[in-house]
């Protein structure tokens, strides 16, 4: 239906070459036997059910989408997928955690958390959360940033999602009011933190922060790609 227009297969989340790969995977599993009427063909069940899992659509919507009747659709997609990976933006989603430094590039990563999950839940579960806690990874010892001022530790900085921590900075909450100080703080801490939002924006091609910290929910897909690359 759609192989020959690559564009469309932006709205199942995969590249065409992915999804063709996937078809050769799961596309005897899949057909159907052909008894009175033709029935729907296995690229078409599962261009249906990548489509559900990306967009969380309706049975209508993807009939009139796709050109299949909805009773049709409602017998091919997944009756038990269930809300484990369904996000609060309306898809089907993973996580993956990044740390990044100053220059783009990461230095740790988490992958696979439910899409469900909280950004701070995620972090406090993970391997790399558990260990921040009980302080074993071996960070530089703390340093001057600037002639007779204090040592700073070196910390992540993280966004409202996650709690304030001896080893994470995160700013003040915009709900409450704010003066000049504590504005001027946040307005530091988005500077920062932009470092590592370009970093996921990226291709993979001022030190007082050892590691910039932020998650993003990624399609399976869009986590393959950046693996690869």
């Amino acid at each position: 239906m759609l192989a020959k227009d690559t564009e469309k297969y932006v709205d199942f989340r995969m590249a065409l070459q992915l999804f063709e790969a996937l078809l050769t995977l799961v596309g005897s599993v899949i057909v159907k036997e052909h008894v009175v009427r033709e029935p729907t063909s296995p690229d078409t069940r599962l261009q249906i059910t990548l489509r559900f899992l990306a967009s969380g659509d309706s049975m209508k919507s993807l009939s009139y989408a796709l050109r299949v009747a909805h009773n049709t659709i409602s017998k091919i997609v997944p009756p038990n997928s269930g809300s484990t990976y369904y996000n609060y933006k309306g898809h089907h989603s993973i996580k993956l955690f990044g740390i990044s430094d100053a220059n783009y590039c990461f230095t740790i990563v988490d992958i696979g958390a439910e899409g469900r999950q909280s950004d701070g839940g995620v972090f406090r579960n993970s391997k790399i959360g558990k260990r921040f806690e009980v302080n074993s990874f071996k960070l530089p010892n703390p340093k001057q940033i600037e002639i007779d001022g204090p040592e700073l530790s070196y910390v992540l900085v993280a966004d409202e999602a996650f709690p304030l921590s001896m080893y994470m900075m995160r700013p003040y909450p915009r709900s409450g009011k704010l003066d000049i100080g504590k504005k001027i703080f946040n307005y530091r801490i988005s500077r920062a933190r932009r470092v590592v939002e370009n970093a996921f924006g990226m291709e993979p091609n001022p030190e007082a922060l050892i590691s910039l910290s932020k998650f993003a929910e990624l399609r399976p897909n869009e986590i393959q790609s950046l693996l690869v690359t």
